[in-house]
């Protein structure tokens, strides 16, 4: 929305709340793949991007006549710049060794297959638990959300900001989470867990799909490495654990995050940011 769309914040989050009332207000019927229908958050992008003004289903995530590279030098400075680049991510459901980066320009290497913005959407939020996944391509593949090995992607984005802008400084780094999960530890197990070892079948999970690990050790890269890459990670840490699906209660979602807002060191960082965002 922010960026293929060029959506203000306001409308992103207007088009957002009605996208999230019209797909999670209908859940499919018992034993089917996924608890809700994917073909309703297939018409609520549509829906998006036909207020826009354009027709959805020709929509290409990476334009075809762009974005256009453009080489500047400025005496013996030389740089490559591309417009509003922006990818997401999606696991290839039959080998998740890496994910698949389905992107708004042309690398320069491994490029993927240039999908609609409908089918980016649903392979990156194709989530196990919530909707079936997607399935697209020539030869067609099946593709999940990046939940598992990528829930936290920052990674692969100083990875293609490198091979964008090779040899350029990265200025600010700012990763925002969906809220603090719970801790991931493992209780004694009993006669039942040895049976059915659903315990550590949920720990597992969790490592898998945890965020702020991946957070911590690029922090941690990032200081080591004596770099003067302003590092920001914002996470609401208390209160929005299991409202991912809960679209009743945004309202609850906007309580939370303006509370953490108002803590002194929340505060202090956004103040870092906006200060690093008015200087570039």
């Amino acid at each position: 929305m922010l960026f293929r769309l060029r959506m203000s914040i306001d409308d992103a989050i207007a088009a957002y709340i009605r996208l999230v009332e019209q797909v999670f207000s209908e859940k499919k019927t018992f034993l089917q793949e996924g608890i809700f229908k994917a073909t309703r958050l297939e018409q609520a992008i549509i829906t998006v991007i036909q207020a826009e003004g354009v027709d959805p289903r020709q929509v290409l995530l990476r334009k075809e006549d762009g974005p256009k590279w453009c080489a500047l030098t400025f005496c013996s400075y030389s740089c490559i710049l591309i417009e509003n680049p922006s990818f997401v991510c999606a696991m290839p459901s039959r080998n998740m060794s890496f994910p698949t980066l389905f992107r708004s320009w042309i690398p320069r290497a491994n490029p993927s297959y240039n999908c609609t913005i409908i089918q980016a959407a649903r392979a990156t939020t194709a989530a196990r638990i919530f909707f079936k996944a997607a399935k697209f391509g020539d030869p067609p593949q099946r593709y999940l959300d990046g939940e598992l090995r990528c829930n936290n992607p920052v990674k692969y984005v100083v990875q293609e900001a490198g091979s964008l802008y090779p040899g350029r400084q990265i200025s600010c780094l700012l990763t925002l989470g969906t809220g603090a999960g719970q801790v991931i530890g493992l209780d004694e197990s009993n006669a039942l867990e040895r049976v059915f070892p659903t315990k550590i079948l949920k720990v597992l999970h969790a490592i898998a799909r945890d965020c702020e690990q991946r957070s911590q050790e690029m922090a941690s890269d990032l200081s080591s490495l004596s770099n003067s890459t302003l590092y920001i990670r914002l996470n609401v840490d208390e209160g929005l654990r299991g409202l991912l699906d809960e679209w009743r209660r945004l309202g609850d979602v906007t309580t939370h995050t303006e509370q953490y807002l108002k803590k002194h060191e929340v505060g202090q960082r956004v103040d870092q940011l906006v200060q690093v965002l008015k200087g570039m």
